[in-house]
């Protein structure tokens, strides 16, 4: 298969992933909409200071709407990693007035990953809607 501009993992390679994602996210959507977009806010900053500030530079992170996805070759960095998360957002709990409560898994295998670029008409905002 040829590829052209674009960077492509080996079909054989072999990943450690995980995910998490927020429980009750839809239906705080439904409910309120502003509560929602802060909560989704607090857990990407959340997810990227962890990252950044305590030494996983090695993963890739991934953010889907409320679902985020893990990726590294050291099991013990993505366990420490989502371990790490589990507690921060159980301590979001204890802090603030919204709940950030994660569920999510982990496992070994082959990944395939491929770099795409961003189109120029392309924006990279999060939105959340009830619609």
């Amino acid at each position: 298969m040829l590829l052209t501009g674009r960077k492509q993992r080996s079909m054989n390679e072999k990943k450690v992933v995980a995910y998490a994602d927020l429980l009750g996210f839809s239906e705080l959507v439904i409910n309120d909409s502003i509560q929602a977009w802060q909560l989704l806010s607090d857990f990407y900053k959340l997810s990227q200071n962890i990252k950044v500030n305590e030494g996983y530079e090695d993963l890739e992170l991934f953010l889907f709407s409320d679902f985020l996805f893990v990726q590294g070759d050291d099991v013990s960095s993505v366990v420490n990693y989502m371990c790490r998360l589990y507690r921060a957002t159980l301590k979001y709990c204890e802090d603030n007035s919204n709940v950030m409560l994660c569920r999510g898994g982990i496992a070994r295998g082959a990944v395939i990953t491929q770099q795409r670029r961003q189109a120029p008409n392309v924006a990279k905002n999060f939105i959340v809607s009830p619609a």
